[in-house]
C-alpha cells in the first residue's frame, strides 16, 4: 500500500453530516441561550414592576402627603371593622347577591350595598 491512502466517499459523508451535526448543535445551544436570558430579563423586569406595584398600594403603604392627618383609634377601627362586618352580613343574606372572586376586594362590599340598596329603593316605588 502507498503512503497516501484514499479516503471512501462514504467516509466524507460521515464527517461532513457529524460536522454539520455539530455545527447545528453548537448554533442551537447559542439561541437558546439568548433565548434564555432575555427571558430571565423579562422575568426581572416583570417582579421589579410587581414590586413597584405591591409598594405603592400596599394599605399601610406611608402617603407622601405630609398633612397630619390623626391615626384611627381603636374604637374608630373597631367602629369600622364592625360596619364592614355588618354590610357584608347584609350582602349575603340578600338573595340578588351572589358572591364572586373579587367579593372581599377593598371597596366592593361597600358600593355593592349601595347599589342594592338603590335596587331596593327603586323596586319599592
Amino acid at each position: 500500500m502507498s503512503q497516501h491512502e484514499s479516503v471512501s466517499p462514504t467516509t466524507i459523508w460521515v464527517l461532513t453530516l457529524a460536522g454539520l451535526g455539530v455545527a447545528l448543535l453548537i448554533i442551537w445551544g447559542f439561541v437558546a441561550q439568548r433565548q434564555q436570558q432575555e427571558a430571565a430579563q423579562q422575568l426581572k423586569k416583570q417582579q421589579a414592576a410587581y414590586a413597584i406595584y405591591e409598594r405603592n398600594t400596599r394599605v399601610n403603604a406611608p402617603t407622601t402627603d405630609n398633612s397630619a392627618e390623626p391615626t384611627p383609634t381603636q374604637q374608630e377601627r373597631q367602629n369600622a371593622w364592625e360596619e364592614a362586618r355588618q354590610i357584608r352580613k347584609f350582602l349575603l343574606e340578600h338573595p340578588s347577591v351572589t358572591p364572586g372572586p373579587g367579593f372581599s376586594a377593598p371597596g366592593v362590599q361597600t358600593t355593592g350595598a349601595a347599589i342594592v340598596r338603590a335596587i331596593d329603593n327603586a323596586q319599592e316605588r
